[in-house]
This record gives structure tokens, C-alpha cells and sequence, in this order.
């Protein structure tokens, strides 16, 4: 067994071997901070410098509806992206159920896309972010976890697609372990009223100020403060670091009220 990891090694790209490392080791980290610790570590020699995770479901006849989970994303660019009501237009969602293969950014611009498709990637460049990679993970049938990477580059190594599918996979399956660990574990330290919980829960799904006041039938104004306490208490600066740090602890609910 030895033998065949060290001829494996030897003949290896040296870029693939922290994503090796990653693969043999990643089981090891008992937090989320950690796996993601890990996990942007074996992503380095591919450029990739964010990632993150979320869930999808789409019902026959309906919308799909995704909701972001953990992660180290842009932040700048995921609190305007989910401000802007994207995660509803995005190509990218809805490819996750087309298939279940692994596609980059790249792969969807080379067919006919909408304008506001366009919007988004040209958006996205402009933050920082010129690729991306996303890998489905399938659970039930209407609903799926994907997995998203993403880079400053306009292009990366096509030779490491199945190495990215492998890692990402990983990451995500772990990630859920963990991020139900923590669920179990985190209500009782939660230092969250149950008002901003529920409103950092609409944020990961993408609803804006005003959204969330219909939803909970409060006024926006109300929303405002309590999302911006909840950051106070999590000392971030952003609505999306709140919402993920949250999800990452278990401190959200799962079916926040309407």
C-alpha cells in the first residue's frame, strides 16, 4: 500500500500534491475552520482563492431554491450578489441539476445565455472573480449540495478537473458532518436572539432587507437592526460573514419562520 502511494506521489504534478495531502488527511479536521483551513491550502496551486458550499433543491414544477452553507467566498461580492437577487438568475444553479457533472464558469459561456447571465460573470469579473468551478453533490432527488470554487483567473489547469470534482466532493460531505455536529452542539451557546437568527437565515438565501420585513411582516428598518446587532455579537463586518459563521455553528434554523 506504501509502495502505491509513493509511486503515486513520484509521479504527480508537484500542484497536485497538497490537493493529495488533502485527500488523504481531510477526515482528520474536527472543525469547520479547519477543514477550511485545509481545503484553501490544496486549492492554492489551482488559483482558485475562494469557495464555498450550498444547497439546492428544485421540486418538479418549481424554482430552484438554494441557500448558502460555509465557506470562505468574497464577501464583498456574495452580499452584492445575494443583494441583487442573483442566486435566482444565476446560470449556474440551475446547471447543478442538468446532469450532475462538474462544469467551470468557461463551459456555460460557450452556449447562448441570457443577458442577465451575462451580468453576472462580467459583475463577478469586475470583484475579482474570472472563473469558477462548480461541482454538484447529489443527496435526494429534488435537491443537491454544490459546491463552488472560484478564481482571479481567466483560466486553470483543465488536467486537474477530476482532482477539483475529488476535493470539492470531500470538502462537501465532510463540511455537512461537521456543520450538523455543530448544530447539535451550538444551540445552547447561541448568542443570537431568535429574531436575528431568522433574519441571518433569509440572508443566506439570498433575501434583501426589505424581503425579509414581508417574510417575517416587520418593518425593514427592524431588520436592518437586528441583522447589524447580529454582526456586533459575531464582530464581522458583513451580513453574509454573519450568515455563514451562523450556519457554520448551527445557530440558524433550518426552516426559518414565514
Amino acid at each position: 500500500m506504501f509502495g502505491a502511494g509513493a509511486a503515486v506521489l513520484a509521479s504527480m504534478k508537484p500542484s497536485f500534491r497538497p490537493a493529495w495531502d488533502f485527500l488523504q488527511n481531510a477526515a482528520n479536521n474536527k472543525t469547520l475552520q479547519g477543514l477550511d483551513a485545509a481545503f484553501a491550502k490544496a486549492l492554492k496551486p489551482f488559483e482558485f482563492d475562494a469557495f464555498s458550499c450550498a444547497q439546492a433543491r428544485a421540486p418538479i414544477g418549481e424554482e430552484v431554491d438554494a441557500r448558502l452553507l460555509f465557506g470562505r467566498s468574497h464577501d464583498e461580492w456574495d452580499a452584492y450578489y445575494l443583494k441583487s437577487g442573483y442566486l435566482e438568475s444565476d446560470p449556474c444553479i440551475p446547471e447543478l441539476f442538468n446532469g450532475g457533472k462538474p462544469y467551470a464558469w468557461s463551459d456555460l459561456q460557450e452556449r447562448e445565455q441570457s443577458k442577465i447571465a451575462w451580468q453576472i460573470w462580467d459583475e463577478a469579473a469586475q470583484a475579482g472573480a474570472h472563473n469558477g468551478f462548480v461541482v454538484p453533490v447529489p443527496n435526494d432527488d429534488d435537491e443537491l449540495y454544490g459546491v463552488r470554487l472560484m478564481s482571479p483567473e481567466k483560466k486553470f489547469d483543465q488536467e486537474a478537473r477530476s482532482v477539483l470534482n475529488g476535493m470539492s466532493i470531500l470538502y462537501c460531505v465532510l463540511g455537512i458532518k461537521l456543520l450538523e455536529k455543530s448544530v447539535r452542539a451550538g444551540r445552547d451557546g447561541c448568542p443570537l436572539s431568535r429574531r436575528e437568527a431568522e433574519c441571518l437565515a433569509w440572508v443566506t438565501e439570498g433575501k434583501s432587507d426589505w424581503d425579509i420585513s414581508e417574510i417575517l411582516s416587520i418593518s425593514q428598518w427592524t431588520v436592518h437592526e437586528h441583522i447589524e446587532r447580529a454582526k456586533s455579537k459575531l464582530g464581522v463586518k458583513s451580513r453574509i460573514q454573519a450568515a455563514m459563521l451562523s450556519s457554520a455553528n448551527g445557530w440558524l434554523p433550518v426552516n426559518p419562520s414565514r
